[in-house]
């Protein structure tokens, strides 16, 4: 929709730690500590296979109780966040006409 320029600052993500995941056919929210989620509304990438959003509520489940431990921006709009105990999920601006996804925190809210 908007992209995700490179000079965002998501460093509050590090360190924030998955309590809850919900979500339907359209939409996956992602609960973590602080007051940060994190909405997909397309496709993501876990540990590089493409997921579907009826199938990532599944795909996820085990990364509650993960936290971040480091993030990097893609150049295209994606995000890749590494999990500690686990492995990663990468967030994908898959539809430029559209919301791809939307991170919020108790500083403001990107939306992609």
């Amino acid at each position: 929709m908007h992209g995700l320029s490179i000079d965002t600052d998501l460093a509050f993500l590090v360190g924030r730690n998955l309590q809850a995941i919900a979500g339907d056919d359209y939409q996956m929210r992602l609960v973590f500590d602080e007051g940060v989620e994190i909405t997909l509304e397309c496709d993501c990438e876990i540990d590089g296979t493409r997921t579907p959003l009826p199938a990532q509520a599944q795909a996820l489940s085990p990364f509650v109780g993960c936290s971040i431990r480091s993030h990097e921006h893609g150049g295209d709009g994606s995000v890749r966040l590494v999990f500690d105990r686990l492995g990663e999920l990468t967030l994908l601006d898959a539809n430029k006409e559209f919301e791809s996804y939307n991170i919020s925190w108790k500083g403001g809210t990107i939306v992609v």
